[in-house]
């Protein structure tokens, strides 16, 4: 779990415990200055599911080359609460409202 400040809690996944076969790369990357340059996911059918641009909606990032502070999330899964649904320990978490909702 990663804590940070204004933001949702995030579960970090080891990449054997995601179905990444169910998922593809996505194009886009993104920089955090804490972690690191992010890698994305996306679900390969999201004809119905996409931006306002016609792209596919990314699901998941991973940070394959993260900052020292973010070691302990190398090449972890991380899903958007925002766009999936998200279940711990049995229970469904809510779905928060974000700049990536």
């Amino acid at each position: 779990m990663l804590f940070e400040t204004g933001l949702p809690v995030r579960f970090y996944l080891p990449p054997e415990d995601v179905r990444l076969d169910l998922l593809h790369p996505s194009a886009t990357r993104t920089t955090c200055a804490y972690k690191g340059v992010a890698s994305y996911w996306a679900v390969p059918d999201t004809a119905t599911d996409t931006t306002a641009a016609g792209t596919p909606t990314d699901v998941a990032w991973t940070y394959p080359d993260p900052l020292p502070d973010a070691v302990p999330v190398a090449d972890m899964v991380c899903f958007f609460d925002e766009r999936v649904d998200i279940v711990v320990d049995g229970r469904r978490g809510p779905r928060p409202l974000t700049p990536w909702s």
